[in-house]
């Protein structure tokens, strides 16, 4: 037995939907309808979309490489306009998603947190991290001090009575992260200023 292994062609599948309408001897005009989901006069299917997302969020190309990417393989030509106005959308379809994490991690008995340095656009931010057992909150800012807290997490502090003028240190200090080990949050945390 010999097998070889090979990608089939990737051809663009281009639907192109119609709307008709007739008037009746009577008068009366019957007019059909696009699908829902068709809204406007050139869209991107979901397979393009989930693309792109995996593409920008897993594969960190940047919207240049991922543009010539798009162009070269699938024949799909789509300025970068556009790649950000898709990547757009699926961040608003995320945010659902990301409120129901930000939930799961301020109900948690026990959070750790941590922030590091990121480049964007030049300019230096931190990525801060929340987590629990279960998931991680995520949240990109300016400032790596108390002001980052108080605004992702405001409501969980004062619920908490937690001293806010404070930024939380990493809980986990070099444990292996399981959940008996965990620092409980109910206690007063170590503070820094």
């Amino acid at each position: 037995s010999r097998q070889l292994m090979d990608i089939p062609p990737i051809v663009l599948k281009c639907i192109d939907n119609q709307e008709y309408k007739k008037q009746c001897n009577c008068g009366h005009t019957t007019q059909g309808s696009f699908p829902l989901h068709v809204a406007n006069a050139v869209q991107y299917g979901p397979n393009v979309e989930a693309l792109i997302g995996y593409f920008h969020a897993r594969q960190y190309l940047p919207y240049g490489r991922m543009q010539a990417l798009l162009n070269d393989v699938m024949g799909l030509q789509l300025s970068v306009s556009g790649i950000n106005n898709i990547l757009n959308g699926l961040a608003s379809k995320a945010i659902p998603v990301y409120d129901k994490i930000k939930e799961c991690v301020e109900q948690a008995f026990c959070i750790e947190t941590d922030e590091t340095g990121v480049n964007i656009i030049g300019k230096n931010h931190w990525a801060w991290t929340w987590q629990n057992e279960k998931v991680t909150y995520i949240v990109c800012a300016v400032s790596r001090g108390y002001q980052t807290v108080n605004e992702a997490f405001w409501q969980l502090l004062a619920k908490r009575s937690f001293d806010t003028r404070h930024v939380v240190k990493p809980f986990y200090d070099g444990c292996k992260r399981t959940p008996d080990m965990y620092r409980p949050f109910t206690k007063r945390p170590q503070l820094y200023q």
